[in-house]
């Protein structure tokens, strides 16, 4: 049912501004969309569009019949005419203009690096959301956003690096992040603008982000996998470098400015794994699993990459493609019997290279402990291996057949020594994992 009530939303060519239009419009809401490049010629239906830039005030007849102001905009390109004074003060304008027009919900899009010791860009947001506070409006610190159309901001920074580089940083010790899709926060955005869910409990400031940290360099390593299928090389870079690269810069006067602020943000993210409060909860939001918000096609995309793994790793060759269908199927269908039906969360290299699968196989002599992950792997094994007995190319090769025991003791003897470099591997991995946490 159409709203009768419009929500102006600055930033909206921006990365969020954008996807929060598009989910505002879904659910029948008027948007009065601000934003740097905008005439009458680029409104459509349900966005009218206004031109608003930051130190110029924003024309007041876009907050006729508002009933929420989403100020999303930002200067994220480093722009040497836009200052800390001058964004600050656009945000005060919005917020005088907003009490002029009784606007019943003012919410400003901060971010988790929000902090009066933090980066320029951290005490920034600091100081206008205590501006913001001050004033009656909330605040929604997003961390880390991924997920849809990459845009300009650090996401489609990151995404771009990804899907050309032949290789990434793997950074020592590795900085810690808390993602969240766009879907997901805008999701709750709307639900902060529509019915004000979670400010029966008195919040003001509602954290929108994975509870589990992850690191920096698995979350680029899961980027090239699952957006552009690429595996890029890992090259350790100490991270006290980057330290060091971020205090060159601030001293050099002509360093760009938006180089400075990734590094100096760069520099303040944690080296440890920890979890983080969130209100997502309360505003009826469950953050997607990072490998889910990152596959192009979600979920099922996931289901069959995982198909494709499995039954390779289960048949030593690749089946056909209506055998991962069946596979996606079967895992789908298990919802019903409360069984785990999402895809396992696999890193790129098991999907990249099913062999290393016998490092996770249950029935591997090479494991000394068992997760659930492991668990449900052996679950969904022996379905990747009947999908395999299925397929007539393949069958042959799980039966006996006269005269074959030469073969058969020859892949034996390979399989062992496979396990053997298997081992190998595992101990020099768990070797580097350790050393990683001690450092930490």
């Amino acid at each position: 049912m159409p709203n009768p009530s419009a929500v102006l939303v600055t930033g909206a060519s921006g990365y969020v501004g954008a996807h929060l239009i598009a989910h505002l419009t879904t659910r029948g809401y008027q948007v009065h969309a601000l934003a740097r490049r905008a005439d009458a010629s680029a409104d459509r239906e349900g966005v009218r569009f206004f031109r608003y830039r930051m130190g110029e005030g924003p024309d007041p007849r876009a907050f006729a019949n508002v009933q929420a102001v989403v100020h999303a905009a930002a200067n994220t390109l480093g722009e040497a005419d836009t200052s800390d004074e001058t964004e600050r003060r656009a945000a005060e304008d919005l917020l005088d203009i907003a009490e002029r027009f009784a606007v019943a919900r003012f919410i400003y899009v901060s971010s988790l690096a929000a902090r009066a010791d933090g980066s320029r860009y951290g005490r920034l947001k600091w100081r206008i959301e205590r501006d913001v506070l001050r004033r009656g409006g909330y605040v929604v610190r997003p961390g880390l956003v991924y997920g849809g159309e990459p845009g300009r901001g650090l996401f489609g920074l990151l995404d771009q690096f990804a899907a050309t580089s032949p290789c990434i940083p793997a950074f020592v010790p590795a900085p810690h992040i808390h993602p969240i899709h766009i879907d997901d926060l805008c999701q709750a955005m709307v639900r902060l603008v529509g019915d004000g869910a979670g400010t029966d409990t008195g919040a003001r400031t509602f954290a929108v982000a994975q509870q589990e940290s992850v690191s920096l360099n698995a979350f680029m390593r899961r980027l090239a996998w699952h957006r552009h299928r690429r595996h890029p090389i890992s090259i350790p870079v100490p991270s006290p470098f980057v330290m060091l690269a971020t205090a060159l810069a601030k001293a050099i006067p002509l360093a760009s400015r938006q180089l400075v602020e990734r590094l100096d943000g760069f520099a303040q993210l944690g080296v440890r794994r920890e979890r983080l409060l969130t209100q997502c909860e309360e505003l009826a939001v469950v953050p997607r699993p990072l490998a889910d918000g990152l596959a192009t096609g979600g979920a099922r995309r996931n289901l069959l990459d995982e198909g494709l793994a499995l039954t390779t790793y289960a048949a030593g060759r690749r089946l056909r493609p209506v055998a991962l269908r069946r596979y996606a199927r079967a895992i789908e269908r298990s919802a019903a019997k409360h069984v785990l039906s999402r895809p396992l969360d696999l890193r790129p290299i098991y999907l990249a290279c099913p062999r290393l699968l016998r490092l996770l196989d249950a029935r591997s002599p090479i494991l000394r402990r068992q997760s659930p992950q492991r668990l449900e792997l052996g679950r969904r094994l022996p379905l990747a291996v009947a999908l395999a007995e299925t397929d007539p190319q393949v069958a042959p090769a799980f039966h006996w057949r006269a005269g074959s025991a030469l073969p058969a003791l020859t892949a034996l003897v390979l399989h062992f020594v496979c396990d053997v470099l298997l081992q190998v591997f595992s101990a020099l991995s768990r070797t580097s994992q350790w050393m990683r946490r001690k450092s930490s």
